[in-house]
């Protein structure tokens, strides 16, 4: 698309769907990532043609489509024709098979590509059956970062690693720039690569060690592009960090860091020293850019404002450029957040935040009188599952183990209590009404009394 404006132009040449892409710095070609095109699309369309599906609720079928009653016309033996049929089986012949979102996997692979704009043609860059992701186009326009699993088999391994491929005109096999063992930024991380500007290093991100898998620090680190090896920048930070980007001398790196209950900008000098903060506060920045006069830009949003593009100036001030939420901001009524912290039993200092009802005075929080109703719902939880432990534990009788019985819940453990926490239970067998316990025939002494309390904050 045009950005003096007009319609855009879908490119031309390509199968399968673009997960994402990067222009050159000439603005010549485009580095796409590309999911491999759906083995049955053909199939699909030849039998949508013949059998159009039933229009989606609230979508109008195509002009020559037939009613939605009679799309699916009955087959000889008076069934619903196609629409009876079975459907096609999912054949699983891979260790990682599903994913959220996406679903079942199959055989699909994410593959880099280069478009041509003057040719309106692409072709691969890499070789190899592997799925590949985040590229970033070198200073000079020669050469393409990306990220990439090239194990014998990558659903195995979580070792992401970063790769080197020269924008050339046939696919080459990747040079590999790193070895770690772990992630090293993960395509999960939304975190892009980033060129040094005299392009001789990669900012990226490498993780913890694989035996804490989601748990490990992620750190900021540095590569040579001509090979050797990293130092990672931030091994002393406590941190999660990610989106770096380089000031424009290249003696710098600017980046996010994942703080208490925020995400601020901070800087750290790219051959290594001390951790600075660049913007703070008790606020969210993301998807840093970089900006003119080594400014940055960023998506900026608090409790009270959704995101919004600010611009922020070497000394970290933020500026305003857009106000897309305005108008709604003023039509609905925010509930105040504030903030709330509370001493674990070791003492440890934990902080959270609490959302209070819209229109509330904000005062004085209390900080542990809202926790009480949800200690007590733990511990009468915790009582009910410690009596259906007992009920499945064999008993010695005669000198010998009775084997569990199924029986209904034991005295003072009442129907009430299972259906009020979510555990089912079942009644005895003189019916719902008539459990073990409690007064009348076949009962044995009256229940303990057993209640909740909840108590509210003043």
């Amino acid at each position: 698309m045009d950005r003096a404006g007009g319609e855009g132009q879908p490119l031309a040449g390509l199968s399968g769907s673009v997960v994402d892409y990067a222009w050159s710095p000439d603005s010549k070609a485009i580095a796409l990532v590309i999911e491999d095109p759906d083995p049955d699309r053909a199939a699909n369309a030849a039998a949508e043609a013949v059998i159009p599906s039933p229009a989606r609720p609230g979508v109008p079928p195509p002009p020559g489509a037939p009613p939605s009653d009679t799309a699916a016309s009955p087959g000889p033996q008076g069934g619903g024709g196609d629409k009876d049929r079975p459907p096609k089986p999912i054949v699983i012949d891979r260790f990682q098979f599903k994913e959220d979102i996406d679903g079942y996997l199959g055989k699909k692979r994410q593959r880099l590509f280069l478009y041509d704009l003057a040719t309106h043609k692409a072709h691969r860059l890499t070789t190899g059956d592997f799925a590949e992701a985040l590229p970033a186009w070198s200073p000079d326009g020669k050469r393409i970062a990306f990220v990439s699993k090239r194990a014998p088999d990558p659903d195995r391994t979580y070792d992401f690693n970063v790769y080197l491929a020269p924008a050339g005109a046939a696919p080459t096999e990747p040079v590999r720039l790193t070895a770690y063992e772990g992630e090293d930024n993960s395509p999960q991380w939304s975190s892009p690569l980033a060129w040094s500007p005299d392009g001789r290093e990669i900012a990226y991100l490498e993780g913890g060690p694989v035996k804490l898998f989601s748990y490990g620090v992620r750190k900021l680190a540095v590569v040579p592009a001509a090979g050797g090896a990293p130092r990672v920048l931030t091994a002393g930070l406590d941190r999660n960090v990610g989106n770096p980007v380089w000031s424009r001398d290249g003696r710098e790196i600017r980046f996010l860091v994942e703080d208490d209950e925020a995400q601020r900008i901070a800087k750290v000098p790219a051959a290594g020293g001390a951790v600075s903060e660049v913007a703070g506060g008790w606020r969210k920045f993301a998807s840093l850019r970089a900006g003119p006069k080594d400014g940055l830009a960023a998506l900026l949003s608090t409790p009270a404002a959704p995101n919004e593009v600010y611009v922020l100036d070497g000394g970290g001030k933020p500026r305003q450029l857009t106000h897309q939420n305005e108008a709604w901001l003023k039509e609905v009524e925010i509930a105040p957040v504030v903030r709330t912290s509370f001493k674990s039993r070791d003492g440890t200092e934990v902080h959270g935040f609490l959302v209070t009802p819209p229109g509330a005075t904000v005062g004085k929080t209390p900080a542990h009188r809202p926790l009480q109703p949800w200690r007590a719902a733990v511990a009468e939880r915790r009582r009910v599952l410690d009596e259906l432990a007992d009920l499945r534990r064999p008993r010695l009788c005669g000198g010998g183990a009775e084997l569990p019985r199924r029986h209904g819940p034991r005295r003072g453990l009442r129907q009430g209590d299972l259906r009020r926490l979510g555990l089912g239970g079942c009644p005895g067998r003189a019916g719902r009404r008539r459990r073990r316990g409690g007064q009348g025939p076949r009962r044995s002494r009256p229940p303990r009394d057993r209640r909740l309390e909840l108590w509210a904050a003043s």
